[in-house]
């Protein structure tokens, strides 16, 4: 078999694998795989058809093995999206509901008692910052994704400088609903 018979094997299996819908492989798993071609291709001289069988069995169970780490990759990552969206959508959600809860509470003190919503203006502040950090964690959200998928690898870095950014946000924006319900409650204690 000649060098390039090896070559053009190669290059259809990974034709192959883009069209399976792979996009990335290894590196690591790749330049072992050139490693192997190259001892095998010093031997190629003396290459029984036996040989060529278990190379071609190698290949085949080394392309498997990229398919089920590509697939993993993708699933995690699927899964940690999801999760991520879950915790934005709760960030919105508890903070936002809180304003309106709060609004509502003070329509009524208006008619009631107007003295006391001043006291109310500060948990209403922070559940509406609150749900201003949640919204700006989501537009970060994307622009960490764009980063990620944008190839260079100083796109990658600041993709993942904003991901730690969104991470931070979203403690925050729990953590002001926390703070939020604490001067709630001191309200309503008094």
């Amino acid at each position: 078999m000649q060098p390039i018979t090896i070559i053009s094997l190669f290059k259809n299996e990974l034709v192959g694998l883009k069209k399976q819908g792979i996009e990335q492989l290894s590196i690591d798993g790749l330049i072992d795989y050139l490693s192997q071609l190259e001892v095998t291709r010093e031997n190629l001289s003396s290459i029984t058809p036996a040989e060529l069988e278990h190379y071609k069995a190698q290949l085949a169970m080394w392309v498997d093995s990229q398919k089920s780490q590509s697939q993993i990759s993708a699933e995690g990552f699927k899964s940690v999206i999801l999760a991520g969206q879950n915790a934005l959508r709760s960030s919105l959600l508890i903070n936002g509901g809180a304003a309106i809860a709060l609004l509502a509470y003070i329509g009524k003190l208006k008619i009631e008692a107007s003295n006391q919503i001043s006291a109310l203006a500060l948990p209403l502040l922070i559940f509406v910052i609150g749900v201003l950090v949640a919204a700006i964690n989501s537009g970060l959200t994307y622009l960490s994704q764009w980063f990620y998928f944008g190839g260079a690898i100083w796109k990658r870095k600041v993709g993942f400088v904003i991901n730690i950014i969104n991470i931070l946000l979203g403690i925050a924006s729990y953590g002001l609903f926390a703070i939020g319900i604490f001067f709630a409650y001191k309200f309503f204690a008094h």
